[in-house]
């Protein structure tokens, strides 16, 4: 269980995948990569699984029934799939 901690903070960090409301059912994503080239990430929530993918100045992400998404001010409900240019 020790070395569970990175898995759970990275895609904070990294994506900023935080939430907005109690529940997990409205969350925020804003990608952060510094240095790193892509990331792909899938975060279990109570409303399904949240996938993110971030690669050559693209992102990418899945979003489960009952699930809302903040990304770059815009809101997007779920179920569905985003796709933009990053803002960096």
């Amino acid at each position: 269980a020790w070395s569970a901690g990175p898995a759970a903070i990275l895609p904070s960090q990294i994506l900023g995948i935080r939430p907005l409301e109690d529940g997990w059912k409205r969350i925020a994503v804003s990608p952060n990569l510094g240095s790193l080239k892509w990331v792909h990430a899938a975060v279990p929530l109570p409303t399904g699984l949240l996938k993110v993918d971030v690669e050559k100045g693209r992102i990418t992400v899945e979003v489960p029934q009952g699930l809302t998404v903040e990304l770059y001010g815009e809101d997007i409900k779920g179920p569905g799939i985003i796709r933009r240019k990053l803002n960096n």
